[in-house]
C-alpha cells in the first residue's frame, strides 16, 4: 500500500495501481548479472530474460562479454611432424608405382599398379573403420611389393601412408587404435618393426593367428597423390 493523491479529494491511502506495482516492484534474478526482471510476468518469460541474462554477462573486471568456448583439444590430436624416415621412403614408393582407393561407408579399398607396364600388383589392401571398437581395422594388407624389385622398405612406407590416408579421409582421432589379425611371423618381421607404429600382440587367436594392435597418432602427411576413385563395392577377399 503506498500514499498517491486523488484527483477529487486529499491524499489517501489505498492499493497502488496494477501498472505502478509492477514498475516499481522488480525482482532480481540470481546469476542474472542483475537483470531485473518484473515480478507480474509469466515464469515462463522471466526464465527466458534470466537465460538471456546469464550468457551475456559481463565480468566486473574486464567489462568483456563472457562467450561459450568450444571443447578443448586434446593434445594427443594435435598431428605430429611427418616421419623423417618416411618423407625419403614414400616418394620412392610413388615414383614406381601408383595408389588408388575407393570408399563405401566405412570401408577403404586400395590398389597398387606399376607405373611403367599399368599392372595391379597389390592382391588385397582393405581398411575398416569399426566406430563401436574404435578401431582402425586393417582387414587385408597384402600389397605384394615384396615380389617386385628394389623394394625394401616400401611395404613399410605403403602401411603408413594408408593408415594416414584412411585415417584423415574418415577424421579418424587419437582415441583410435589400430587392430589387425596376422600370423606370429608376419608380426614378428613387419609389424614389430615399423619404428612409426607400437604394434604389439595383444591377445592369441583362433588357430595360428594374434590380435595385433597399436595407438594411432594423427601426423602431418601428404596424402593428395592417392587417387580416388567412384566406389564399386569393397571385395573382402579371403585370406
Amino acid at each position: 500500500r503506498v500514499l498517491f493523491r486523488s484527483r477529487h479529494g486529499p491524499r489517501r491511502r489505498g492499493p497502488a495501481p496494477l501498472s505502478a506495482r509492477a514498475k516499481f516492484t522488480p525482482g532480481i534474478a540470481a546469476g542474472s548479472g542483475g537483470a531485473r526482471v518484473p515480478r507480474l510476468l509469466s515464469l515462463n518469460c522471466r526464465l527466458k530474460i534470466w537465460a538471456a541474462a546469464f550468457l551475456t554477462r559481463k565480468t566486473p573486471s574486464d567489462g568483456l562479454t563472457l562467450k561459450t568456448e568450444p571443447p578443448a583439444l586434446n593434445p594427443a590430436d594435435i598431428p605430429l611432424p611427418e616421419s623423417t624416415f618416411m618423407t625419403h621412403q614414400v616418394p620412392l614408393l610413388l615414383q614406381r608405382f601408383e595408389i588408388s582407393c575407393c570408399s563405401e561407408g566405412f570401408c577403404s579399398e586400395y590398389f597398387i599398379r606399376d607405373r611403367r607396364s599399368a599392372e595391379e600388383i597389390s592382391y588385397a589392401l582393405i581398411f575398416c573403420l569399426n566406430q563401436f571398437a574404435h578401431h582402425i581395422h586393417v582387414s587385408k594388407f597384402h600389397p605384394e611389393l615384396y615380389k617386385q624389385s628394389n623394394t625394401h622398405y616400401l611395404s613399410a612406407a605403403c602401411f603408413y601412408l594408408l593408415v594416414h590416408h584412411f585415417a584423415q579421409h574418415y577424421g579418424v582421432t587419437s582415441a583410435f587404435t589400430i587392430f589387425l589379425q596376422t600370423r606370429p611371423a608376419i608380426f614378428e618381421h613387419f609389424y614389430a618393426l615399423l619404428r612409426d607404429f607400437d604394434f604389439h600382440v595383444q591377445a592369441h587367436g583362433l588357430g595360428d593367428t594374434v590380435d595385433v594392435s597399436s595407438c594411432y597418432r594423427p601426423r602431418r602427411v601428404k596424402t593428395e597423390m592417392i587417387v580416388e576413385k567412384p566406389a564399386a563395392g569393397v571385395a573382402f577377399l579371403p585370406e
